[in-house]
């Protein structure tokens, strides 16, 4: 596939701009003008079947931002539940936030909290602050990234972070330990799961010390987010498998197949070897390991297919994160008016692989609906039994016989327990002989084992059913072109701030980090 030139985006740029606030007005939110970075009005469109967010910034003009390909694929909150009361299960006020326990560190840093040190232009209609949107601390964080080092292995060209070998900074074992201590002080010990980031994690000379400390202070399910180099060595996976009272999971950077993808995202080209030793040696230690691909236009959107039947080929794997590239930190690729979306990664999934269909993606109870696509398949001894269709519709799930299962599941999507309980409640509902009328004799039989073993020994049940899962999952994080005010205040998935604060992760890369990293200097290119 082509990429489109510098030209070609400006051009498509203006032309998009012929249409600047036109279209079936769906919401006013609050973004960022994408130069300054300041606090902007912004309104969203559905037009042309797509779903596009416009802005003017007083100072440097008009902006538009493909939101959605597909509007079928943006998900509007009814009215009533657009304010900080949604029924978004991590938003305050909500079901899963506030944080259930006691809080004794409000953020209070004007720097690292910029809803406290709202801009000063008083021609800006969205003011933010503090009372008008969610709150880090006491929303539920069913992620808190901790990112224990600046330096990387990689100079990737696609970067969030704009890590590289050269730079230093570490965290050291006090400054992490007072990290720690402080989220326990928050509140925040009920996070589903603490990401170590970096940088890449794996390099830091203290990580297993890290582990240790997060496992004596009651943190005891930690995500590692690596590149797989450190990985591809058995020593190091043995040594991680080694420490007791963890349940360590890693998220495993996987772009692809072509050397041309990694040479593109991650600047070497000679990665694919690396990545699928570092993936054999997890599973074979048990590591629960969740394959994650930054989807890019023109450069891997081709091999989206191969990452689904990377799971199929090993059924260890419960699930793939397939995230479109968002355009923070060093991105050296294009940035493209056409840029991809959740509607566009649902087409290529389908169009690509032939387990899933469009209707089997939609959002997840937790945080705003916008912010996480998903699908849901079990393994049966015949092939892939997709059973994500017979879910609830977004539009169904305040309705009276809905509501019941949305509220048992939320906060809780990717546990075993949840799963079970979604899939069950398929199987009872008046429609369920249309889903098993699409089956084959041999996997009705295995669901309704699956489903007899769940009703007669619950936690065997529900293992049984995790051991079969395949989700498809789709994250796509947000820039400043993106940026929308209501999703930031629905946020559960929190990174802590030099200051040990924690900030929804896409206001951080988006507003926070490259402050930083401008004051600082410091961005590796």
């Amino acid at each position: 596939m082509n990429t489109v030139s510098l030209r070609d985006q400006a051009e498509a740029a203006v032309f998009e701009l012929d249409s600047f606030g036109q279209g079936r007005h769906i919401k006013e939110t609050k973004s960022l003008c994408p130069q300054c970075l300041d606090k902007i009005p912004a309104q969203v469109y559905a037009r042309d079947g797509q779903v596009w967010m416009d802005k003017r910034c007083p100072e440097h003009g008009p902006y538009s931002a493909l939101l959605a390909a597909d509007e079928r694929h943006y998900y509007e909150r009814p009215i009533s539940t657009r304010s900080d009361s949604g029924p978004s299960c991590c938003g305050p006020s909500s079901c899963c936030g506030p944080s259930s326990n006691t809080i004794s560190n409000p953020i209070s840093n004007p720097i690292s909290n910029p809803i406290s040190n709202p801009t000063s232009d008083s021609n800006q209609s969205a003011e933010f602050s503090v009372a008008s949107v969610g709150n880090p601390v006491t929303n539920h964080s069913c992620n808190i990234l901790l990112e224990i080092t600046e330096r990387c292995n990689l100079t990737c060209p696609t970067c969030y972070a704009g890590s590289s070998p050269y730079l230093s900074k570490m965290m050291g074992l006090e400054d992490f330990s007072r990290k720690v201590d402080a989220l326990v002080a928050m509140g925040k010990s009920d996070t589903d799961v603490i990401q170590l980031s970096g940088g890449e994690p794996t390099v830091h000379p203290q990580l297993f010390t890290m582990l240790q400390i997060l496992r004596d202070k009651g943190f005891l399910r930690v995500c590692i987010n690596s590149n797989g180099i450190k990985l591809a060595s058995a020593e190091f996976v043995e040594r991680l498998a080694a420490i007791d009272g963890l349940q360590l999971s890693f998220y495993l950077q996987f772009d692809g197949f072509d050397d041309a993808t990694h040479e593109q995202l991650r600047g070497r080209g000679d990665l694919l070897k690396t990545k699928e030793k570092a993936l054999q040696h997890l599973l074979s230690h048990g590591f629960q390991v969740h394959p994650v691909m930054t989807l890019t236009r023109g450069v891997n959107d081709h091999e989206v297919g191969r990452f689904i039947q990377l799971a199929l080929d090993y059924p260890q794997i419960k699930d793939v994160i397939i995230q479109p590239a968002m355009y923070s930190g060093r991105y050296e690729n294009p940035r493209r008016i056409d840029r991809l979306t959740l509607a566009d990664t649902v087409e290529l999934i389908t169009q690509q692989s032939d387990v899933f269909s469009a209707e089997d993606f939609g959002p997840i109870p937790c945080s705003d609906p916008n912010c996480f696509g998903m699908a849901m398949a079990l393994r049966s001894e015949t092939g892939i039994i997709p059973v994500s269709r017979f879910f609830p519709q977004y539009q169904q799930w305040q309705d009276d016989n809905n509501k019941g299962l949305i509220d048992s599941v939320s906060d809780t999507i990717n546990a075993p327990s949840a799963m079970a309980e979604i899939i069950r409640w398929a199987s009872t509902q008046s429609d369920a002989m249309r889903w098993l009328e699409q089956l084959s004799e041999s996997e009705v039989e295995q669901l309704l084992d699956l489903l007899l073993q769940w009703n007669q020994t619950p936690e065997q049940g529900r293992k049984a059913l995790w051991d079969r899962l395949l989700m498809v999952n789709i994250k796509p994080f947000m820039d400043a072109y993106t940026y929308d005010q209501d999703r930031i205040d629905q946020c559960c998935v929190h990174i802590l701030s030099p200051e040990g604060e924690p900030i929804s992760f896409c206001e951080y890369n988006a507003v926070q980090r490259p402050l930083m990293m401008a004051a600082e200097g410091s961005l590796a290119r």
